[in-house]
């Protein structure tokens, strides 16, 4: 559990590099600007949403598991694949972002702007449902990919703008961040 934790955090960390190194290249406009802010807020959303609970409770629940093995096989093996895919696409999707903020936004860049968002909220969904012992998947998760998935198609049918399409994304990870939050710290899980 420590060692997928810090290998997130590393991949957390070049993203936040990536993105960095991205902005300091190009012209410093304000829809530069606005780009950066809004890759540096969705690296700080992915990382609240990996470690607020779900991490130290995957690693509790699997030490007290009957069939710890098993869990700790598929959570922090078979699920942290598209946790990892989906920090490194998002990455992808904020280097195009910053560097063009403004403009057409193909298909590709489509996918890694939204995909990466959308891996990263599926591997943790399935990563806490098979560590938190409910019944079903976090509903949070699920409204998050449901939010990025309308995102893909309006951009898609209507021609949004590249920093459109970021802040959709990152804002659709901060509606997961906070939802998951006020479920779990209300007593509803």
């Amino acid at each position: 559990a420590e060692r997928c934790a810090l290998f997130i955090i590393i991949s957390l960390g070049e993203a936040v590099l990536v993105t960095g190194a991205n902005f300091a290249a190009p012209e410093q406009t304000r829809p530069a600007w606005i780009a950066f802010l809004t890759s540096f807020v969705g690296s700080a959303t992915m990382w609240w949403i990996y470690f607020d609970i779900g991490a130290k409770r995957g690693s509790d629940r699997i030490s007290a598991s009957d069939n710890a093995g098993l869990m700790a096989r598929n959570a922090y093996t078979y699920l942290h694949i598209p946790i990892v895919a989906g920090i490194v696409l998002t990455a992808v999707g904020d280097e195009m972002l910053i560097t063009h903020p403004v403009g057409h936004v193909s298909l590709a860049n489509l996918v890694a702007m939204l995909g990466g968002p959308a891996l990263f909220l599926l591997g943790n969904q399935g990563f806490k449902w098979v560590t938190s012992g409910m019944r079903f998947p976090p509903l949070s998760h699920f409204i998050g990919l449901l939010l990025l998935t309308a995102t893909g198609f309006a951009a898609h049918l209507w021609h949004w703008q590249p920093l459109a399409i970021g802040i959709a994304a990152t804002g659709a990870l901060i509606l997961t961040a906070f939802w998951e939050w006020f479920s779990l710290h209300g007593g509803y899980q």
